[in-house]
């Protein structure tokens, strides 16, 4: 069968199917022409990008029912179709009026059918518009740039339910994947880098994770990029417990930038920052996610960080003040120092 597309004022579909009636009449009705009908539709609706979402929504094949011919001409050679383009989404049973014309082909021995996808594809978008995709079964997702396979997921009355995997858009290599039952994962979830390293690896139960997972700094939000930073954070029965160790990059490459302590998901003991030498440059105690101002880490810390403000703006400003001025300008910003040393910003 020879398929052929071609636009004619509104979208018309063109192909050539074989002699469905003796006597080279055509038939609207014929197995074949419709068939052929659904055919050229669905060509078009799989090649639009905002099809594939709603597609995943659909169950059943479509069908056309509802056969009329419109218009008959040239002794039954050609006629004017109309049907309705029957389909299920989210579970509903719904229908579009299509019209396709039919003429039959003298010297190919065959009958051409042109279908008006404009009136399906219209139908279609305007109920995407104001409802929302149900998902059911297998949905694949495609990069809108480079065609790439980017996920692979699996769905049950809109929640997810099964296995969901990711790949790199570039590389088109894994980078994801875990197991989800009626909206929740569980089992095994793990995440890789661009060479394959493990990042992340947690184990799922009842709801909560426990393992090692790859975050963005400082943040619960996995990631598997490290180009700008990324944290290391330890969970136990979904709560933060132990370390997480935040890196960094800098101009000698990745160093460790920070260091924190959790108990019961707060911070919870010693929190700790360091340069790209390595070298400490603040530390803080916590208890119960406050900061411990009685700590003699924290009080060292703060205390050291306001005086190091205190000495840059009497640097600075020495020549702009007399000393009594300048000493109550330093007593005026003490305030805003502690709030930043404190949160550990020197």
């Amino acid at each position: 069968m020879s398929t052929k597309l071609a636009l004619r004022g509104v979208l018309f579909a063109v192909v050539a199917a074989g002699l469905t009636a003796c006597g080279a009449k055509v038939d609207c009705n014929s197995d074949t022409v419709k068939n052929d009908a659904l055919e050229i539709i669905q060509s078009h609706l799989d090649a639009a990008v905002w099809y594939r979402e709603m597609k995943i929504a659909m169950t059943g094949e479509p069908r056309l029912e509802n056969i009329k011919t419109v218009d008959e001409r040239t002794g039954g050679t050609q006629a004017r179709c109309r049907a309705s383009y029957s389909y299920t989404y989210n579970d509903k049973p719904r229908a579009i009026d299509v019209t396709y014309n039919l003429a039959y082909v003298e010297d190919k021995k065959s009958t051409e059918v042109r279908v008006v996808v404009d009136d399906v594809k219209g139908g279609l978008m305007a109920l995407a518009m104001t409802e929302k995709p149900i998902k059911n079964g297998e949905e694949k997702v495609y990069d809108t740039y480079n065609g790439n396979l980017i996920a692979v997921r699996h769905w049950t009355k809109g929640v997810e339910d099964g296995t969901q995997v990711f790949y790199d858009r570039k590389t088109k290599g894994l980078v994801h994947q875990y197991t989800a039952v009626s909206g929740r994962k569980d089992g095994e979830e793990k995440a890789w880098s661009a060479d394959g390293t493990v990042t992340t690896n947690l184990k799922w139960k009842d709801g909560k994770a426990t393992g090692e997972a790859m975050t963005e700094p400082g943040s619960d939000q996995l990631t598997n990029v490290k180009d700008v930073g990324y944290s290391i954070t330890q969970l136990d029965s979904g709560q933060k417990r132990g370390q997480r160790k935040t890196y960094r990059t800098g101009s000698a490459g990745e160093y460790l930038a920070e260091v924190e302590t959790f108990k019961d998901n707060q911070l919870d003991g010693l929190r700790q920052k360091f340069n790209q030498k390595g070298e400490l440059v603040w530390q803080a105690r916590y208890s119960q996610g406050q900061l411990d101002l009685d700590a003699e880490e924290s009080k060292n810390t703060i205390n050291d960080c306001v005086a190091n403000r205190a000495d840059r703006y009497r640097r600075n400003w020495a020549t702009s003040y007399r000393p009594q001025e300048l000493e109550q300008r330093i007593a005026d910003e003490t305030s805003i120092w502690e709030a930043d040393c404190k949160e550990g910003r020197r």
